[in-house]
């Protein structure tokens, strides 16, 4: 009993030292973030944007938009406030609802503009993070991980799209499928599971923005295709694959 208890002990350790670890490499992707991009917003946060041009504009009234809609249990998939009087049907539009209902305690703190700019700030550093999950899922080596993160979250991709892009770069959950995927493949995950959180992590990518969603589906399924092309011995697990995916996309729906 006291080997038994002092093996249990050290096991909580050690996982408590992983994930403190992990914590502060989001810690450290997130202060790289708010040094690249935060610093200038730091006068006025509130009226000075991340971003260029007019594209911001779209996030930050969706922000309004949403927070707004839900408060006055109004439909927030259609707008009177926008081309009135017709409105606007907001179901295929750029507005970011994955994003604008979790921000909206502080949309209504600070108002749309600080939402936006945190959510804009945030995206790299959780994209590096996820990354950094994967990466070092498949290596299970600390620092090559980091690096790895960093190349993903701060990548010229995500760069580019800071210019006020918010639905391109809200890319986090990608790592996150791949992840599944993987952890299925190794047999860490079974078929329920994977449908489930799979499907959640789609419907959340939805949300998010319907291009990436787009981009994630067809790079599965090229995937999925190249690996049973060019990996023969995983041929039944792919097709079991296949089959959990089908379900995610319907949990999804």
């Amino acid at each position: 009993m006291p080997y038994a208890a002092s093996a249990a002990k050290s096991t909580l350790a050690a996982v408590a030292r992983r994930a403190r670890a992990k914590a502060l490499v989001l810690v450290a992707y997130t202060a790289v973030s708010a040094l690249y991009f935060g610093v200038r917003l730091l006068p006025h946060p509130g009226r000075t944007v991340l971003g260029y041009g007019r594209d911001p504009e779209i996030f930050i009234w969706s922000f309004a938009w949403w927070a707004h809609a839900i408060g006055h249990g109004l439909n927030p998939f259609v707008s009177r406030v926008v081309y009135a009087p017709d409105g606007i049907n907001l179901a295929w539009a750029t507005t970011v609802p994955g994003l604008a209902v979790p921000f909206a305690p502080l949309t209504a703190l600070a108002g749309p503009v600080v939402s936006y700019n945190v959510a804009a700030l945030l995206m790299p550093p959780l994209a590096a993070w996820t990354a950094f999950l994967l990466c070092h899922h498949l290596t299970r080596a600390l620092w090559p991980s980091v690096a790895g993160g960093y190349l993903f979250g701060f990548s010229a991709y995500l760069l580019g799209q800071q210019l006020g892009h918010l639905h391109m770069t809200s890319v986090f959950l990608l790592p996150v499928i791949a992840l599944l995927v993987v952890r299925y493949l190794q047999g860490g995950l079974a078929g329920r599971p994977l449908v489930v959180r799979l499907g959640a992590t789609l419907a959340g990518q939805l949300w998010l923005s319907t291009e990436v969603f787009a981009t994630a589906t067809l790079a599965l399924a090229v995937s999925v295709a190249v690996a049973a092309t060019l990996f023969v011995a995983i041929r039944p697990r792919l097709a079991g694959l296949v089959r959990a995916v089908a379900g995610a996309y319907a949990v999804a729906v």
